[in-house]
Parts: C-alpha cells; sequence; structure tokens
C-alpha cells in the first residue's frame, strides 16, 4: 500500500470518529491489512483477532470498574444507615427508607454521583477542624471506648 492510499485509508477512519481524531495504530494496521479482498495471511489474521479481544477486553474493564465504583458507594451508603440507626434508636427503618428515596435526585440530575455527594456537603464557615465523616472508630467523647462501629 503506497503512501496515497495509507493516508486516504486514514482519512476514512478518521471520519468515522467523534471529534475527527486520528485513528490508532491498531486501528490502522487493521484497516490496511483487510482493505483488499486478497487473502490475509494467518498470522495477520491471528494478530488482528488479538487486537479485537484486547479491544473488547478493555470495555469489559471500564464497565467492571464502574460497578466496583457503584458497589464501593452503596458500601459507603450502608455504613452511614447503620450509624443513623446506632445513633437514634427510636427510629422506623420504613420511614428512614421513604426519606432517602424521596432524597434521590432525579435520573436527569444524577449524571455524576460525586457530584451530587459534593454538593450535599454542609459547609462550616468557621471551623478549624477537619471534618470526620470518613473515620470508622470514636473515641470516648461518645462513650463507646473507641470501638469501631459495625
Amino acid at each position: 500500500m503506497g503512501p496515497v492510499n495509507f493516508g486516504r485509508v486514514c482519512m476514512a477512519l478518521r471520519a468515522t470518529k467523534e471529534n475527527n481524531e486520528e485513528p490508532s495504530k491498531a486501528e490502522m494496521f487493521i484497516a490496511t491489512r483487510t482493505k483488499n479482498e486478497k487473502q490475509v495471511d494467518p498470522e495477520t489474521e491471528v494478530v488482528i483477532e488479538e487486537v479485537k479481544e484486547l479491544k473488547e477486553e478493555v470495555v469489559e474493564l471500564r464497565k467492571l470498574q464502574g460497578l466496583k465504583e457503584e458497589v464501593q458507594e452503596l458500601q459507603q451508603l450502608r455504613h452511614l444507615m447503620k450509624l443513623l440507626v446506632k445513633n437514634n434508636p427510636g427510629l422506623n427503618l420504613e420511614d428512614a427508607k421513604g426519606f432517602i428515596g424521596s432524597n434521590q435526585p432525579s435520573p436527569v440530575d444524577s449524571s455524576s454521583v460525586r457530584a451530587t455527594r459534593v454538593q450535599n456537603i454542609p459547609r462550616s464557615s468557621g471551623s478549624t477542624h477537619g471534618p470526620t465523616l470518613g473515620k470508622e472508630t470514636y473515641g470516648d467523647a461518645i462513650g463507646n471506648g473507641g470501638r469501631k462501629l459495625s
């Protein structure tokens, strides 16, 4: 394949992408090897299949990472619920579930859980102490002897 034809293939691939971005080396390799109707040698076919499988694995890994983040956020919410119930023994769990459900952002507003979390953190006007939201142990100030809450 000559430089002019290579440039045409590159332009065609660029046109298929969002934002007209440059095609990757793997995409160019596959496009230049499979463009013609000729028979592709077996070694090249193996490499092309490996590249395609790697791309699929990357997509799956990204999905898994997103699921891991969601699980972590749910675990944090679960921990907060345990603290809420422990600190409020007279609390009715059914009332708490209704309260939590009514506070959920609509799907249009919930593009980022982190953005929602940042908006809901109360701000202190003159405090010099750091937030204690992430701590798992509490000292004798509240009477539990520094034990972990679970």
